[in-house]
């Protein structure tokens, strides 16, 4: 530990909304702040639900919570903005839309405007994309023009980034989350990996039901279910997230009831402790999931998983640590369930083989580490 950090760091990280991903990379950053003589943080916004707080954690305090709107808002800002030194985006971030990007921009400006200097800002964990439109790309750009520091979560997005902006602080890393096997090695040891237990993590989103339609999907997500089922397999269905955005708590009760078997089926939900649901992970011997932070925790913990993305983040992320892409699929391409059959068949029988020629774990650690030591200078700034 370094000696007393004073300065106030103000972070935009997606906590208090009942997120397994967003917690574990909030804390992630957390812990390494800490281990710089940082104290304390505070959240530009915190959702409804409460955020995990380690044991001596830093001091955590948030501007906004979620029912702050409107003139309010714009009250607080205007009062308190001026008081930060730094601005951090992350833990884990995703610049792809308009309005995901320009308000972002807009608060850098907003501090900057309220304190009459440029502030220190670091966008940490980020992905990029996909862009909809040549407007999102734009407000991308000028994101990337203006942030004092870019790190991020895969290389696809460093280099898309490197195309967008003459900014040379971009520096390619691994999840943010990825840095807590460095700091909790005892709570990552796993081995007694039980081959009988499968955990799914699949995702139902409010918003796209033209995509997740139950019709087209529910089907198929329960055949994959009752195959394990039929292999003897006892299978853990995990939420990991309990915003309003998705319902996959609803899918897993579903699942469960019209399983063939569900006396095998165990139902888990992320409560607000990181730590639970990691123990609950290491039960099982393998894990088939949605989720990004569903295959990077099976990573850090050694459990052969299929990464089964409805996204291109699950897919960067395996790429990144060169993780077999015979185990790695896109969800929209499931009209044919075959293939991913075929895939957690070859997973169940290849075991731990799968990890042969995948980047150690302590190795994307320091990796994570070292691009933290490039937030240097910003913990140090002062007003």
């Amino acid at each position: 530990m370094t000696g007393k950090i004073i300065n106030k760091i103000l972070n935009v990280a997606w906590i208090g909304q009942g997120d397994f991903g967003d917690e574990a990379m909030a804390y992630a950053l957390r812990k390494y702040l800490q281990s710089k003589g940082v104290e304390s943080i505070t959240y530009y916004h915190h959702g409804q639900y409460p955020s995990y707080q380690g044991e001596n954690d830093l001091a955590i305090k948030k501007l906004h919570t979620f029912n702050v709107r409107g003139f309010k808002k714009k009250i607080i800002d205007y009062i308190k903005l001026r008081s930060f030194s730094s601005l951090i985006i992350g833990g884990g971030s995703i610049l792809h839309s308009f309005n995901s990007i320009k308000w972002k921009l807009n608060l850098i400006k907003k501090m900057e405007r309220f304190t009459h200097h440029k502030i220190h800002s670091a966008v940490v964990g980020v992905s990029l994309g996909p862009f909809k439109n040549s407007s999102d790309e734009k407000v991308c750009q000028d994101f990337l023009d203006h942030i004092g520091l870019a790190i991020f979560r895969d290389d696809y997005s460093y280099q898309l980034a490197k195309k967008l902006t003459q900014n040379k602080n971009l520096f390619s890393s691994l999840d943010t989350s990825v840095y807590l096997a460095n700091q909790f090695p005892g709570d990552f040891a796993n081995p007694h990996r039980p081959e009988d237990t499968v955990g799914l993590m699949f995702v139902l989103n409010k918003n796209k039901q033209e995509f997740f339609d139950k019709e087209k999907y529910f089907d198929k997500y329960l055949k994959v279910l009752n195959h394990l089922l039929d292999k003897n397999k006892k299978v853990i269905l995990f939420t990991f997230y309990l915003g309003h955005d998705y319902s996959d708590i609803k899918l897993n009760h579903k699942l469960k009831k019209f399983c063939q078997n569900p006396d095998n089926v165990e139902l888990f939900s992320f409560d607000g402790d990181i730590f639970a649901t990691i123990k609950k992970m290491k039960q099982c011997g393998y894990i088939i999931s949605m989720r990004l932070h569903g295959i990077i925790f099976a990573y850090l913990l050694r459990i052969p998983f299929i990464s089964l993305a409805y996204d291109r983040k699950n897919d960067n992320f395996c790429r990144s640590v060169n993780y077999p892409s015979q185990m790695s699929f896109s969800s929209d391409h499931l009209n044919d369930i075959q293939p991913l059959i075929n895939s957690i068949d070859t997973l169940l029988a290849s075991g731990q083989s799968v990890y042969r020629n995948v980047m150690p774990v302590v190795k994307a650690s320091k990796k994570v580490l070292d691009n933290f030591e490039k937030l240097s200078k910003l913990i140090q700034a002062k007003l």
